[in-house]
């Protein structure tokens, strides 16, 4: 009998399964987590990590004020050992920074830290030019310049890049 690996998990199933890296998605959203749940960085199947805090999932140009945060700041660089991730939603999750392992997971084709109003995007161009699969990257309501963000668009022309450039005037 053969066991197939885990399609779909709720954070109170997942402190049962997490030793068996069998699960191929995470959903923390709608938890209050204080850290990065690194207990999840063992798991090599995983291809969906989802550690937003509410249930929405376009926002509105404007800043919103989120009232179930999940403070994951900082990403431990153990998350880099999730080589299989394609999808990573860490919205709104008052990140200063991303770790410099990053480059690391080749394959994630959707990174989304929109609305970490501390996150200078600026700063990481480099390493998100190093994520060849990527196809979307959300960085609305992160901190970026005009010229990061035209740089940003050159480096990597084959990404969808969601932000707010637009409506804030600039």
């Amino acid at each position: 009998m053969s066991h197939s690996p885990i399609k779909w998990i709720c954070l109170s199933a997942l402190l049962c399964l997490v030793g068996t890296g069998c699960l191929t998605q995470a959903n923390y959203q709608g938890n209050t987590l204080e850290a990065f749940p690194e207990e999840i960085c063992g798991n090599r199947h995983l291809k969906t990590l989802n550690l937003a805090p509410t249930g929405i999932v376009d926002f509105p140009p404007e800043p919103l004020a989120i009232t179930n945060p999940n403070k994951v700041s900082p990403i431990p660089e153990c998350l880099c050992n999730l080589t299989n991730l394609r999808e990573l939603n860490i919205s709104g999750t008052f990140l200063s920074g991303l770790p410099d392992c990053l480059p690391k997971l080749q394959k994630l084709e959707v990174l989304d830290v929109s609305y970490n109003s501390e996150l200078e995007i600026d700063r990481y161009g480099s390493q998100l030019q190093g994520l060849p699969a990527l196809k979307t990257l959300n960085i609305r309501g992160c901190r970026y310049s005009k010229e990061g963000l035209e740089q940003l668009k050159q480096r990597m022309p084959e990404v969808r890049i969601l932000h707010n450039m637009e409506s804030r005037g600039f």
